[in-house]
Parts: structure tokens; sequence; C-alpha cells
């Protein structure tokens, strides 16, 4: 028999169960689709235990649980963004999986009053949304610097003619 699972973003996730498959066997082929989540079952709006079964809840084939998936944290290592300002150190911190770019920059020791950029893979951090949803991960390596941080000033020009 298959047993679904809806997570809130709509995605259905199908398991195969038989009468003795325990909610924890279904869970954790849940967690194996979606790295880093953890999840909680639900069914008929109440949380389903671990030790239960299929027969147990009386579930029948094509039914459909709830999944709401908990990002587990992921650590970051944060690096200056410019080759010529690597007098600063790279670091690591520890976010939840869930954190805005606003609680990164809280984690790193910023306040909201500094302009910080932060860009993952090139591309600037959205300021909306999760850090997740910018498709940061366990372990990315985060660019940080100030907003005019653009590289090497130029070379000095000097007028000897």
């Amino acid at each position: 028999m298959k047993i679904g699972v809806r997570l809130i973003s709509g995605r259905l996730v199908l398991v195969e169960a038989n009468l003795d498959t325990a909610m924890d066997q279904i869970r954790q082929a849940v967690e194996q689709e979606l790295p880093g989540g953890k999840v909680t079952l639900t069914h008929e709006g109440v949380m389903v235990a671990d030790g239960f079964t299929v027969q147990d809840l009386e579930l029948l084939d094509g039914v459909e649980l709830i999944g709401v998936v908990k990002q587990s944290d992921m650590t970051l290592r944060m690096s200056p963004a410019s080759a010529w300002n690597r007098s600063q150190e790279q670091f690591d911190i520890v976010v939840a999986g869930s954190a805005s770019l606003a609680d990164m920059k809280k984690a790193c020791g910023w306040s909201s009053c500094h302009d910080v950029q932060f860009r993952f893979e090139g591309r600037p951090l959205s300021t909306e949304g999760t850090l997740s949803d910018s498709g940061v991960h366990d372990g990315a390596l985060i660019h940080y610097g100030d907003s005019d941080d653009d590289g090497p000033p130029p070379p000095l020009v000097s007028d000897s003619d």
C-alpha cells in the first residue's frame, strides 16, 4: 500500500508501507527526500507518534498524512568577499535552518546598522524569505563585505609629463 505525506510546500512524498509499518519508518523515508530536514507527521490534525503502525491508526491505501518540516541547523563558512581584504579571517557560524538574512547577520555579530552585503555562489542573498529559500545549505560558503567592497582600489595614476 502507498501512504502519502503532503508537505506544507505542496509536495507529495509517497511511501510504500504495509500494516506493520511504523510511523518512524514513514517519517525517515520522507526525511531522506529532504536533506537536512526533520519531519513531524500529523493525521486528522493530531501529531502521530513514531511507535504507531499503519494498522494502529487504521490508515487505508492512498491516505495522506501531513508532514511539517523543520530544517536542521546549518554551519556556514563566512569569508571576506574581496581577495585584497584577506586581513579579515574566515569564520564559521551556526544558524537555524529557517534563518533569514537578518538572523545570519546577527549570528556574525553585526547589527542591522552595519552595511554588510552577503553573496552565495556569486549572487547577492535575498532579504526576503529564508536562507534555505536562496539555496543556502549546511556547509555553504558565504562571502561578505561592505556595500562598496568590490575589489582592490584602482592603481594610482601619476602625471609625470
